[in-house]
């Protein structure tokens, strides 16, 4: 996130420095905060996202485990 912030700082400073008239102006979104907060949700969302993916994961693979040992266990005291 901070890469691309210092890409929008140095964009800004950019249009400072081209055309003073530009910067001054009020209307318009010079530092980008919009696009910046939307690019920050989205960077929490995809690693919310690989957060979940890996504890499903680790879970699913502890639930086989434990099914296998079950299953084995049961097939030792004569089960089927």
């Amino acid at each position: 996130m901070e890469k691309v912030k210092m890409f929008y700082k140095e964009k800004l400073n950019k249009v400072i420095k081209d055309n003073p008239i530009l910067a001054d102006n009020i209307e318009i979104d010079n530092n980008n905060i919009t696009t910046l907060i939307i690019i920050g949700f989205i960077f929490r969302t995809i690693k919310l996202i690989i957060i979940i993916i890996n504890i499903s994961y680790f879970i699913g693979f502890i639930w086989y485990i434990f099914c296998e040992l079950v299953i084995d266990i049961n097939a030792y005291q004569g089960y089927k």
